[in-house]
């Protein structure tokens, strides 16, 4: 009997495997903050949850700058201590158009810049510790291990598509590094508008402490963010 359990397992796609043999109560596509909170969320509710991500590290590559609202991460203290993957606190903004530049300072501080990487990783790490289940390196358009489905798999879903969900029409290209930077206010982000530099988006530069900075863009496709960028950043 276990020969034959065996040989079956081995012939059946996981996510056959996981229907007949292990189904699980929720099944969530996508690991970054909003596929593992979510998981977090049903386990609280006493459901059992697979987590499964198409890349073989959570957490890579980094998904986006990381600058987020201080009052969004004041949410998950329960969840998640953000304090460890802190990069730097963001009190103003400085709004570049090329005609007329102004700034925004906000009596309270208003956002923090964190490492997402670091965040993704502590969110799945709190995932699994509430007793979620993840599988790294699987990237399922179908066959789900579950008949509760939470699709949390980026603008480009494949959960979104195997249901019929309607399609996105209009998309950003982004581009961003880490460069050598100079600034006199190492607390402000700097944010570029322009129709001919940014078409369909805006430029920024996110100190990350007195010699660092994110420094990126996005432009409305088609149009590619390389050459824009390369004017950017020279």
């Amino acid at each position: 009997w276990r020969v034959s359990l065996a040989r079956l397992q081995g012939a059946l796609p996981f996510g056959i495997w996981c229907l007949v043999f292990a189904m699980f109560d929720v099944h969530v596509i996508g690991g970054g903050p909003a596929g593992c909170f979510a998981g977090i969320g049903a386990l609280e509710a006493g459901k059992s949850v697979l987590l499964s991500e198409e890349h073989k590290k959570i957490g890579e590559p980094e998904a986006c700058s990381g600058l987020i609202s201080k009052s969004g991460l004041d949410s998950l203290p329960a969840r998640i201590s953000y304090g460890e993957i802190a990069l730097n606190t963001i009190t103003s903004a400085k709004i570049i158009t090329g005609k007329q530049d102004f700034k925004i300072s906000p009596k309270n501080e208003t956002a923090v810049l964190v490492s997402r990487c670091g965040l993704d990783s502590l969110a799945s790490a709190k995932f699994e510790q509430e007793g979620g289940k993840i599988e790294l390196g699987k990237k399922i358009t179908r066959d789900f291990a579950a008949k509760s489905i939470i699709g949390a798999d980026g603008p480009a879903s494949a959960v979104a598509e195997r249901f019929g969900f309607p399609k996105i029409n209009s998309y950003v290209a982004c581009m961003q590094g880490n460069f050598k930077y100079s600034c006199e206010d190492p607390h402000q982000t700097e944010i570029y508008l322009s129709a001919r530099d940014f078409p369909g988006f805006f430029g920024w530069a996110i100190p990350m402490n007195e010699g660092e900075a994110k420094i990126g863009l996005g432009v409305s496709l088609p149009n590619h963010p390389l050459k824009f960028y390369r004017r950017f950043l020279s």
